[in-house]
């Protein structure tokens, strides 16, 4: 290979990578200032501390075609007075709810004997986490 083409191949090299350490110096400063995330956490926490989210699990009569549907969401919405937003359907015909509010566990509560009162309920439970404990030899509680 001639010297020459040698030449031109190490220049476009280095024209790559300068551009490429460019590119990364410019995105650097694009970071965050130092203090900005702890900022951030602490207001995401002040907006937590006035509202909370709670999913339900609600199964609803035969007669509620679609649950999804946004004025039916915003008819619960009235009845709780309270945000509802539609997650997911579950088998057997529950469907999973979000429900967003200010108030705390015990409005929470309130949410749920509001929304079992509706004639077109037939029941309606706090979505929760469950988990499975498989027996073992070392288990305190077996």
């Amino acid at each position: 290979m001639p010297a020459s083409s040698m030449k031109i191949i190490f220049l476009k090299m280095s024209v790559l990578f300068l551009a490429w350490l460019l590119l990364a110096v410019l995105l650097s400063g694009c970071a965050a200032a130092p203090g900005a995330a702890e900022e951030n956490t602490m207001r995401e926490k002040r907006i937590l501390s006035t509202t909370e989210s709670a999913q339900v699990i609600v199964r609803f009569k035969d007669e509620v075609e679609d649950p999804s549907r946004p004025d039916f969401l915003a008819d619960l919405s009235r009845t709780v007075a309270a945000r509802v937003d539609y997650v997911r359907p579950m088998s057997g015909g529950a469907h999973v709810l979000r429900v967003e509010t200010a108030g705390g566990r015990g409005r929470i509560e309130d949410l749920l004997t509001k929304l079992s009162q509706r004639p077109d309920v037939v029941y309606v439970e706090q979505d929760a986490v469950m988990m499975h404990r498989q027996k073992n030899k070392e288990d305190p509680l077996r």
